[in-house]
C-alpha cells in the first residue's frame, strides 16, 4: 500500500513509532500546532476553565463564551484552507475523497466536540494537545492506571511489530488469526474499488465474531452487497463519535457474521 518513498521513511525512522502517533503523525502534529496557536490567542486561563467544569454542558458554555470567536474561526479558515492544509497538515492523497466540502467548518465543529463532548478533566488527549502533558491523574488512559499496571507489563511483551502493508498482512495470515482489526482512515487514501477489495479480504481472512473498526474523515465507505458477511453499525458509530476523546475521525464499528 505504501509508496516506496514512504516505506523507506518508516524503515529509517523507527523512533517515530516509539514516540507514538500523537507526537509523530503528520495530522496529529498539525492539530497540535493549530491548538497551540489557539492557546496563545484564547489564553491558557480560559482553557483551564474547561477543567473546572463538572459537566459537558458547562464546558459548552465556557467554549462558546470564552474560547470561540472571530479570531479563532479565522485560524481554522486559514489552517484548513485546502491550499495550506493539503501541503502541511496532510499528504494531498489524504484529500482524495474530500470533494467540495467546507473543510475549515468541519474541523472547527470537530474541535468544539474535542473541547465539549467529554469531561475535560478525564480527557488526556485534550490536556496533552493543549499543554503537552496530562494535567490530572484521573485522565490517564486505563492501561496507565495503577490498577492495570500488572496487566500492562505482562501484555506489553506480547506486542509484535511487522513491516508490511495492511493487505499483505491479511493475505498471508491464517484464517481467523486476527479477530480485532482497526482500519484507521485508510479509506480516505485509496480508491473505492481498493476499499471494496479490502472488505472482501477481511471477510475471507476472519472468522464469525471478529470485530473491526473503520475510521474516516472524508468518506464513509459502504460495505459492498457482495460482502454480506461484514455488517457495519453506522448508527452505533455516530453514538461513539459523540463521546470520543479525539473526535476528529468518524467511527464505523463492524462485525464478521
Amino acid at each position: 500500500m505504501l509508496p516506496e518513498e514512504d516505506r523507506l521513511f518508516w524503515v529509517q525512522h523507527p523512533d517515530v513509532v516509539q514516540r507514538g502517533v500523537i507526537n509523530s503523525a503528520r495530522f496529529e502534529r498539525y492539530i497540535r500546532k493549530v491548538s497551540a496557536l489557539g492557546r496563545l490567542i484564547v489564553g491558557s486561563k480560559n482553557l483551564y476553565r474547561l477543567f473546572d467544569c463538572d459537566s459537558t454542558e458547562e464546558q459548552q458554555l465556557i467554549f462558546d463564551r470564552q474560547i470561540t470567536g472571530p479570531v479563532v474561526r479565522s485560524i481554522f479558515k486559514i489552517a484548513f484552507h485546502p491550499a495550506i492544509y493539503k501541503n502541511r497538515g496532510i499528504d494531498p492523497a489524504g484529500l482524495t475523497h474530500s470533494g467540495a466540502r467546507n473543510i475549515a467548518g468541519f474541523f472547527f465543529q470537530r474541535f468544539r466536540n474535542f473541547c465539549c463532548s467529554t469531561v475535560s478533566r478525564r480527557n488526556y488527549y485534550l490536556q496533552y494537545t493543549f499543554f503537552n502533558r496530562v494535567l490530572f491523574p484521573e485522565a490517564l488512559p486505563e492501561f496507565l492506571q495503577p490498577s492495570f499496571h500488572d496487566s500492562f507489563v505482562k501484555n506489553s511483551t506480547r506486542i509484535e511489530y511487522r513491516l508490511a502493508s495492511f493487505e499483505t498482512a491479511l493475505q498471508f495470515a491464517v484464517q481467523g488469526q486476527f479477530n480485532k482489526i482497526h482500519l484507521s482512515n485508510i479509506g480516505d487514501w485509496i480508491p473505492k474499488q481498493s476499499m471494496a477489495e479490502l472488505f472482501s479480504l477481511i471477510r475471507d481472512k476472519t472468522s464469525p465474531g471478529a470485530r473491526a473498526v473503520m475510521r474516516y474523515i472524508h468518506l464513509k465507505h459502504v460495505i459492498p452487497e457482495s460482502v454480506q458477511e461484514l455488517k457495519a453499525d453506522y448508527g452505533r458509530g455516530e453514538d461513539l463519535a459523540r463521546t470520543d476523546r479525539y473526535p476528529f475521525y468518524s467511527i464505523v464499528p463492524m462485525i464478521r457474521l
